[in-house]
């Protein structure tokens, strides 16, 4: 049977290298779907020894690079492990960590170490190399990840991280904006979006920019009003009324917070006594609560 290699292979520059990581090597003759991936800046945690299922790990830092490819089944973990040492002797490369399969420890452990600029696949056998290159700028880490698929496909993934002071002048702080008192946020009138024959109660008006979506006015019956909540549910009175139903959609410049503290505040001048009041998980399953208010009920999706 033929056998089946994914592999992965990593390069971190402690310094600026002059190559990069897509021309530190050249890509293997019958490799099929590339794929590539730069990242300006990122740490990246390089595995130096396992103890058992424990790995020791070094980090280092800087642009990353990298690129990936699949191989045929031919390509065994050792032929690609073997090419990629040839080459790295050719480069005086110093070998400071290699393993394989049940030597790498844990594959789960692995997969979590590499993840996410590796792929691991902790399924199948697989193959680890880091090596420490020279370059002109610095020291160069070389970091190989290959694994196994059986009668499937070879896949390599060719990362470079080459170490640089960390970019912190990419964006300017401006000064000048803590000078300045907050400005208002621009919010549109939509009174003209109001349903048909729609208005606002006479007791109480709207937030600025919202409209009425629904609009039901009913002369007379039994409106249930939530006075509490306990483990049991909700308790609720029942009030002979007068009903006017308004639904109003807020412009989404509101937090749910600024809305209920102006009502709130609204009441407040009215020397409204407070029945019962609740905020975020306080007021129990969403659901449950709307059934509760019953005529105040609304499975629209609209905005509230």
């Amino acid at each position: 049977m033929g056998q089946h290699t994914l592999l992965s292979a990593v390069f971190w520059a402690v310094t600026a290298f002059s190559a990069s990581a897509s021309t530190l090597f050249s890509t293997f003759p019958d490799a099929k779907y590339p794929e590539d991936k730069i990242v300006h800046f990122t740490p990246f945690n390089i595995i130096t020894a396992v103890d058992g299922n424990k790995p020791s790990v070094m980090s280092v830092s800087g642009k990353l690079t990298k690129h990936s490819f699949s191989l045929p089944e031919s390509y065994t973990l050792e032929l690609v492990i073997n090419n990629y040492l040839a080459q790295l002797k050719k480069l005086n490369a110093e070998i400071v960590f290699q393993c394989q399969q049940e030597a790498c420890g844990d594959p789960y452990v692995l997969r979590d170490q590499l993840a996410p600029r590796i792929s691991v696949e902790s399924s199948y056998p697989s193959a680890y190399l880091v090596a420490k290159l020279t370059g002109t700028s610095g020291d160069v880490y070389s970091v190989i990840y290959a694994f196994h698929r059986e009668d499937r496909y070879t896949k390599v993934q060719l990362v470079t991280l080459e170490s640089i002071p960390e970019p912190l002048g990419l964006i300017e702080a401006n000064p000048a904006f803590l000078q300045q008192a907050p400005k208002e946020v621009e919010i549109k009138d939509r009174h003209s979006e109001d349903v048909q024959g729609s208005a606002d109660h006479p007791l109480l008006g709207r937030m600025p920019g919202s409209f009425i979506s629904r609009y039901k006015q009913t002369s007379f019956t039994q409106v249930p009003v939530i006075t509490g909540i306990s483990a049991a549910g909700y308790q609720t009175l029942t009030l002979d009324a007068k009903v006017t139903l308004i639904r109003y959609r807020m412009p989404t410049q509101y937090s749910m917070y600024e809305i209920s503290s102006n009502y709130t505040a609204a009441a407040n001048k009215l020397a409204a006594e407070s029945v019962f009041h609740c905020q975020g998980n306080a007021c129990g399953d969403d659901a449950k609560l709307i059934k509760a208010m019953k005529l105040h009920q609304d499975t629209s999706k609209d905005e509230w």
